[in-house]
């Protein structure tokens, strides 16, 4: 059974702004609290045991009207970010610092299958839409990048020799990578479509937690040792990277 109670879409102004919202009652919830999605909208959780009728709710969502105005911005900031893997035919894909030109044949029927020839990436599919071909691709580019990251990061660390624990690669929505408290390295499949020299600095930086787990003086000077051009990429990163996860 669900924890939560839905009410009925409401709505507030802020700074001149109409902004819908949503109450949502929770068996789980201690305390009020709110929550904004590009998926959920502005959502107040409300613990049960409180009565709404308590509540001067327009009061609590003015009070916190910087907060929810600035999530709104970057919520349509992330909207109006064109993506820059497109899974057409004739689309370029970025491949370890290599351009290949998706060629999309369409099957009528059976499993989809890609062939790397002459600079194109063959893609043979009963898919029709970008959306199922994009599938298609990324379920290939992790079965790559679970034999391309492991490989290179296992290259890169030989002369620093850091004890390795799991490599794991995964589809992560977010998040380029990172290092567990038991020294276990994740990293997201997106590395192989990124600038090679920024795959390698994202590798060296999740190697430099094995020895500072945290964003330490130490561990950016261990950065800073281990990939003197780590400036150039972590740049790239804040103009560029977030275009990979659309």
């Amino acid at each position: 059974m669900s924890s939560y109670n839905l009410c009925a879409m409401q709505s507030v102004v802020l700074s001149g702004k109409t902004i819908p919202y949503r109450i949502v009652h929770s068996s789980r919830a201690k305390q009020l609290s709110l929550k904004i999605s590009p998926r959920t909208g502005l959502v107040l959780v409300v613990p049960n045991r409180l009565s709404i009728d308590h509540l001067d709710v327009n009061r609590l969502l003015t009070a916190k009207r910087n907060w929810i105005l600035n999530k709104i911005r970057l919520i349509d900031r992330e909207k109006s970010i064109e993506p820059r893997l497109r899974f057409l035919d004739g689309s370029k894909l970025p491949l370890l610092g290599k351009d290949l030109i998706l060629r999309i044949v369409h099957s009528q029927k059976g499993l989809s299958r890609i062939v790397p020839a002459n600079g194109e990436l063959i893609i043979t599919t009963p898919q029709t839409e970008e959306d199922g071909v994009k599938a298609v691709v990324v379920r290939w580019l992790l079965h790559q990048a679970r034999r391309i990251i492991p490989a290179r990061v296992h290259k890169l660390n030989e002369p620093l020799g850091f004890p390795l624990n799991n490599i794991t690669v995964k589809d992560q929505k977010s998040r380029w990578g990172s290092c567990s408290r038991k020294g276990n390295l994740n990293f997201n499949w997106r590395l192989l479509v990124i600038p090679p020299h920024v795959m390698d600095y994202l590798i060296y930086h999740e190697l430099a937690h094995l020895e500072e787990p945290n964003h330490s003086i130490h561990f950016w000077r261990l950065v800073k040792r281990l990939c003197p051009g780590f400036h150039d990429a972590e740049m790239w990163l804040k103009h560029e990277g977030r275009e990979y996860f659309h």
